[in-house]
């Protein structure tokens, strides 16, 4: 949504629990009876063309359904929390002091984000179904990669270096402190674990 323009989700993250996404699923499967319902004859023009890519999407998320086990492959060299996040954090919009504040409630919740993706890989290893291994091998080395960085240059803290000049010094400074001090204390553990399960 923030990537968007939509800025009402600003302090959140996506939730990847299995319980969100069988509501994502469900909410999916609705669309495509919704769609169904629509007459698409009396549709034209740009309508038509709308509802068609509208209709082939709401068909590849239901059919996408019939294999669970895809869920589980939530990290790879291309993609995963390891990429995504500091990639998020990196182009977070940062004009007020309440952007601030939503960075860091953000950055508050990657924890518990990651440890969404670590049992999605704890249950692909069980299933005996997760990323082929070429990929996944090199997913240590992109969270070392990360965790190495310092803190004057990890993405993860870039929007409290940006922190806009009409925020009192002191409160700026206190906010960087503090996504410091969550970083370290939560979030490269979190990412630390990652890499353990990513790697047995």
């Amino acid at each position: 949504a923030t990537s968007v323009g939509d800025h009402r989700y600003d302090d959140k993250l996506t939730d990847a629990s299995p319980e969100a996404v069988t509501r994502r699923e469900e909410h999916d499967r609705s669309q495509l009876k919704a769609l169904r319902r629509i007459d698409a004859d009396v549709l034209t023009g740009e309508d038509r063309i709308s509802y068609d890519f509208a209709l082939q999407n709401a068909h590849l998320a239901v059919d996408w359904q019939r294999f669970p086990a895809m869920n589980t492959r939530v990290i790879s060299a291309k993609s995963g929390v390891q990429l995504d996040l500091p990639s998020m954090m990196s182009d977070f919009p940062v004009r007020t002091e309440l952007d601030a504040r939503h960075a860091l409630a953000r950055l508050q919740a990657m924890p518990a984000r990651i440890a969404q993706d670590i049992a999605w890989l704890r249950e692909g290893k069980r299933l005996g179904w997760v990323t082929f291994k070429s990929s996944l091998a090199q997913v240590p080395g992109q969270i070392d990669q990360l965790l190495a960085r310092p803190l004057t240059d990890t993405p993860l803290l870039d929007p409290f270096r940006r922190l806009p000049a009409d925020i009192p010094l002191d409160r700026r400074t206190a906010l960087l402190d503090q996504a410091a001090n969550v970083l370290q204390a939560q979030v490269v553990p979190a990412f630390t674990e990652l890499r353990k399960v990513a790697v047995d």
